[in-house]
């Protein structure tokens, strides 16, 4: 099994400022499918994976970028299953396969919506 690096305990940045790591447990994903308060990501928060018509509960376990590709192995709340996204860094299109959203984004978004 691959072993997941780790970062070290200080703000790094890398891909233009698309992704910064914050010590301990958060990570800024300037990406537009990211649905989440000014794009942060906690460590071991849950989160709403969608992709399609398919959507489930996840908790977030790790963040890493490698080789212009960022992963983020999530956690199926219910069936425990863990599994990587990914995605390229350098993708310039208005199309994504797979999104993650907060609870309180999503609460925000219903109530401009109404």
């Amino acid at each position: 099994m691959k072993e997941i690096p780790q970062h070290s305990p200080t703000t790094q940045y890398s891909h233009l400022n698309i992704i910064e790591y914050f010590y301990p447990d958060n990570v800024r994903l300037n990406l537009p499918f990211i649905l989440t308060c000014d794009k942060n990501l906690t460590i071991g928060m849950p989160y709403l994976y969608s992709e399609g018509n398919h959507s489930e509960a996840v908790r977030l376990l790790n963040v890493w970028d490698e080789g212009g590709i960022v992963y983020l192995q999530v956690q199926n709340l219910i069936t425990h299953r863990s599994f990587t996204l990914s995605w390229n860094l350098c993708y310039k299109g208005e199309y994504w396969l797979w999104s993650l959203s907060s609870l309180e984004f999503s609460i925000n978004y219903q109530e401009k919506s109404s």
